[in-house]
């Protein structure tokens, strides 16, 4: 989602059929913020440094994974897809 270039006029959809593989990559993050697992040192050191470098675009990590999480399940219940746009 913070990769804008895979967003076509400022609109980036996660079909239903990708909600799945967010939820993997959500997941994922989760349990390296939780020191469950870990990124191989560089990328571990971007990730964080992305983070640390812009607070306004990113938030805070743990609130706004959970907040995926609830667009997830929302996907999930309704089959419907999610549209953010800039």
């Amino acid at each position: 989602m913070a990769d804008f270039s895979y967003y076509d006029q400022e609109v980036l959809e996660i079909t239903f059929e990708e909600v799945e593989d967010w939820a993997q990559e959500v997941g994922h993050l989760k349990d390296i913020n939780a020191g469950r697992q870990h990124f191989p040192y560089r990328e571990q050191q971007r990730f964080f440094h992305a983070l640390n470098d812009d607070p306004i675009l990113y938030g805070d990590l743990a609130a706004t994974l959970q907040e995926c999480e609830r667009l997830i399940d929302t996907c999930r219940r309704t089959g419907n897809g999610i549209l953010f746009s800039l």
